[in-house]
């Protein structure tokens, strides 16, 4: 949260200051390298060169960083994902694309990502992070819908889900994919998480998109997942 009064929508429609997107970027450094009980906010002020009382000026704590980084990488991930659909707007083949392009990000920054792992730990030691923890959920399901709605367009409309429950089971696969990324060890383990993200390809082709009369053109495009 950007200083104690700033807002959710500040993270969802407005884009942070070069400064704050320096310390966001170094946060997640520093959190992919160490974790987040292993990163102290000097190491954080440090890797962004800034001073420690401006880094307490713009987050009112390492919590509330560690949440915050998480938002940026999934911005950073919308906007990839809005380029990818520039032009194909409602193309299943597209939503295929975009799905990789997804499993593609975590695999490259599962180290940043996965310090999400140390948040059951972190609500142990400071419960009233529950109601953050909720309100972040909150924003990235609303991230994931401008996602699919971006992607999908007029054709949102032939999925047997809303877009909002289809985000929720979205956001908890992902988070799985992280689980399994961050204890994934060599090429074979990988290979078992990507197979397994294009199982859920397959699900979501087949369960979450209707059967409309075009069943044969969805058919078609999943065929070559």
């Amino acid at each position: 949260m950007l200083h104690d009064t700033a807002q959710s929508s500040d993270v969802l429609n407005t884009g942070p200051s070069q400064t704050v997107t320096r310390i966001l970027t170094a946060a997640a450094t520093c959190f992919g390298r160490s974790g987040f009980f292993g990163t102290s906010m000097q190491d954080i002020a440090s890797e962004a060169r800034v001073s420690k009382s401006l880094l307490h000026y713009h987050f009112a704590s390492k919590e509330h960083l560690l949440l915050d980084v998480q938002l940026m990488l999934v911005r950073q991930l919308l906007d990839q994902v809005r380029r990818l659909s520039a032009g194909a707007q409602g193309s299943w083949d597209q939503l295929r694309l975009a799905l990789d392009e997804v499993l593609q990000f975590l695999e490259r920054e599962s180290e940043s990502l996965g310090v999400l792992l140390d948040l059951r730990h972190v609500m142990r030691s400071n419960p009233s992070l529950a109601e953050r923890i909720h309100t972040f959920h909150h924003d990235v399901d609303e991230l994931v819908v401008i996602g699919i709605n971006a992607v999908l367009g007029p054709a949102v409309g032939q999925l047997q889900v809303s877009p909002d429950r289809l985000a929720r089971l979205l956001r908890l696969l992902f988070h799985g994919v992280i689980a399994e990324l961050s204890i994934a060890t060599g090429d074979e383990a990988r290979k078992i998480v990507r197979e397994t993200f294009s199982d859920f390809e397959t699900l979501l082709f087949h369960t979450f998109v209707a059967q409309t009369s075009n069943k044969d053109d969805v058919r078609d495009n999943h065929a070559a997942i």
